[in-house]
């Protein structure tokens, strides 16, 4: 990190070291123990310090506080980001996410993500934000289906939205449809590892019957 606060100080160019201190973040946030989450915070604070329009670290610095416990503070930063970023629907979608882990603040969240669909319907997060909201709710399942199906012809590209969605017509019994979506899904992900890891996952529940 030195070395990069060096180069920056020399060079007037902070991109590597605001990049390697993204990174860096992430790593230790996967650990998600206390004391890693605490040298997190200490470095997206430093990163930010050098760049504070880098929305990607404003995200990071918020997901920090709430993974040590610091609820209300990881809410005014999601807000401040926002404030900062309005054209970033990644921020509003993760806000949302923060909101929906409470029971209490179910209603925010939704309005939160609604907002944001509706605002960058391009935006295939936002949209399976959306949809584990809906999905948790009691009797929506068909309901999430379909709002799926209606994302899915707005971004008939979306290997995270196919899969999904794919879940969907599996949880309402629809299993001749989600093997069909599956084959989509599956031809499209040679080379995006990820979205090969949740089709096998939703592929396996198909054949099974287990957890997807």
């Amino acid at each position: 990190m030195r070395e990069h606060e060096r180069y920056a100080a020399n060079n007037s160019d902070s991109f590597f070291l605001v990049r390697g201190a993204s990174v860096l973040v992430v790593g230790l946030l996967k650990l998600g123990d206390k004391g890693a989450i605490e040298v997190a915070l200490r470095i997206v604070r430093r990163a930010l310090r050098w760049d504070i329009n880098d929305a990607h670290n404003w995200s990071l610095w918020q997901q920090a506080l709430a993974l040590r416990g610091d609820r209300n503070s990881a809410e005014y930063i999601g807000w401040e980001a926002i404030r900062r970023f309005p054209e970033n629907p990644v921020l509003r979608s993760q806000l949302s996410g923060f909101f929906a882990v409470d029971s209490a603040r179910q209603a925010e969240a939704w309005s939160l993500i609604t907002e944001t669909v509706n605002r960058f319907p391009e935006h295939e997060h936002s949209w399976t934000q959306l949809a584990l909201l809906m999905r948790n709710m009691p009797g929506r399942k068909r309901d999430t289906e379909e709002l799926l199906k209606k994302a899915l012809d707005k971004l008939p590209e979306s290997l995270i939205i196919g899969t999904f969605h794919a879940s969907m017509l599996l949880a309402v019994g629809k299993t001749t449809e989600a093997a069909h979506e599956l084959d989509i899904v599956e031809r499209s992900s040679k080379g995006r590892p990820s979205a090969a890891y949740y089709a096998i996952r939703v592929r396996w529940a198909l054949q099974t019957g287990g957890p997807n």
